[in-house]
């Protein structure tokens, strides 16, 4: 393995639209490649928002490099499932690490909390957080919005001196499969 990452590399990492396509049998309607992280929606938790996976909160602000995409899958207006992933790398191992201990501290925190965000339209949306495994080198977690069954399941991994975060919201179970690409983007990455 190596301990500095090429842009290239993370780029090359990262499943193409035509993976996730073939992986989901599904059309994928529209990608959007990122360069720097979402900021987490505004709740009434703040503390939890580090749950909302690829925000500035989960990945902090001392990365050197973040790559990432979001697919809409389905239709692009009324998307059936979401897929995002991406990868920060930082200046070193130590960086890394330290920015994913404390992240993954805040999310075990909230496992088991409610809290509510405003959607677009302003409406109060209940979401539930449950951290289904953790471990030194990776946090999993369901987020399940109000009553309705649409869930996302992220993967939260640190190896060497990148995070490594997937996500995919849909109104099926799709934990597995998060940490199925998490696994698959570490090994290209050839981080030992």
């Amino acid at each position: 393995g190596q301990d500095k990452i090429t842009e290239e590399a993370m780029v090359s990492a990262l499943f193409t639209a035509e993976e996730i396509a073939k992986v989901l049998d599904t059309r994928v309607a529209k990608t959007n490649k990122r360069d720097k992280p979402f900021t987490a929606t505004d709740s009434d938790d703040a503390s939890c928002n580090v749950t909302q996976g690829l925000t500035v909160e989960s990945v902090g602000k001392q990365y050197e490099t973040f790559r990432g995409t979001e697919m809409l899958l389905g239709d692009a207006k009324n998307p059936d499932a979401q897929v995002y992933q991406a990868i920060a790398a930082y200046s070193d191992k130590d960086a890394a690490q330290t920015q994913f201990s404390t992240a993954t501290d805040e999310i075990k925190e909230c496992d088991g909390k409610t809290y509510n965000f405003s959607d677009p339209a302003g409406t109060k949306v209940p979401v539930t957080v449950t951290v289904s495994s953790s471990n030194a080198k990776r946090v999993n977690w369901a987020l399940a919005y109000g009553p309705s069954t649409y869930r996302c399941f992220v993967s939260y991994n640190g190896v060497a001196n990148v995070i490594v975060q997937t996500q995919f919201c849909a109104r099926s179970n799709s934990k597995q499969l998060v940490q199925q690409m998490a696994d698959r983007i570490v090994d290209k990455l050839q981080l030992s």
